[in-house]
């Protein structure tokens, strides 16, 4: 009986660190997600700063 409960507590810790990797990967998704998306937006100024030096 007791192995068997040990087994369940060892299957709910593994689903539980399978989460949390599964976030972290997600959020790691979504900062880069969010750097390719607002590029333009840090690139821009950089451009004009360059542009501005040349003259």
């Amino acid at each position: 009986m007791f192995e068997y409960m040990d087994g369940i507590v060892d299957a709910v810790e593994e689903i539980g660190q399978a989460a949390v990797d599964v976030a972290v990967y997600c959020l790691i998704c979504v900062a880069k997600l969010a750097l390719i998306i607002t590029a333009p937006v840090w690139l821009l100024p950089y451009t004009i700063w360059r542009k501005g030096r040349k003259q």
